[in-house]
């Protein structure tokens, strides 16, 4: 099965070239905008202050979307901030993780 007969088979709008189609996804793409943005609201002043605390320990860059992207849970993150020091004591902050998680 092609990827044009998938994407008619899912919306049955028609293929990519049809301006309804497009109308469609423009629609929903606009409307998940619009419906996520109160939720982007409430989540940039944790991500600022996990930031701030981040680059005073010491973080780079990298290492703050990596952690957040593997640790999918506000309040360990701020906990494994608190007690990262130089070098990590990596299992010390798993289990901190998980006790702030269970």
């Amino acid at each position: 099965m092609s990827v044009k007969s998938m994407s008619e088979s899912i919306d049955g709008a028609g293929s990519a070239d049809d301006p309804t189609a497009i109308d469609s996804i423009r629609k929903d793409v606009v409307r998940g905008l619009k419906d996520g943005f109160p939720v982007l609201l409430g989540v940039i002043p944790f991500a600022l202050v996990l930031g701030a605390q981040a680059s005073h320990k010491g973080l780079n860059g990298l290492a703050v979307p990596l952690m957040t992207g593997l640790n999918f849970a506000g309040g360990s993150e701020f906990a494994a901030i608190q007690i990262w020091t130089s070098p990590p004591h990596i299992f010390l902050i798993m289990a901190v993780t998980f006790l702030v998680n269970s």
